[in-house]
């Protein structure tokens, strides 16, 4: 998505400067190029890990550790055709969402919590 947006802005960058187009135009349509350079400069990188005995969830320089062994159980929400929401019920604690930019398919990911033995509601 966001190399469409980068070639769309230079795209439109490019003809706005062929054309003699007014600066105003020119500068919008640049902005999803300077956007989309940003977010490759930033090299941002997120995900979990879901191990034996941990999961792990990451996110840049963030990282969050809980142990399977405190999950008593997973909820998968859904309110809309999008992205599931995926709670994690704790033992001590109480419920933690997991954020959706850390999994890629809510029924993958519940699948995955199932093949563990972890009920999944």
């Amino acid at each position: 998505m966001v190399a469409v947006a980068m070639a769309l802005g230079m795209g439109f960058t490019v003809l706005g400067l062929t054309h003699d187009a007014p600066w105003y135009f020119t500068t919008v349509a640049a902005l999803p190029t300077l956007m989309a350079l940003m977010h490759f400069a930033r090299n941002s990188h997120s995900g979990l890990m879901l191990e034996a005995d941990t999961l792990t969830l990451f996110k840049d320089r963030w990282r969050h550790v809980i142990h399977v062994g405190t999950i008593r159980s997973v909820r998968v929400t859904q309110w809309s055709e999008g992205q599931g929401d995926i709670w994690l019920d704790l033992e001590d604690k109480p419920p933690y969402r997991i954020p959706g930019y850390c999994f890629g398919s809510a029924a993958e990911l519940a699948d995955a919590f199932c093949k563990r033995g972890i009920a999944v509601r």
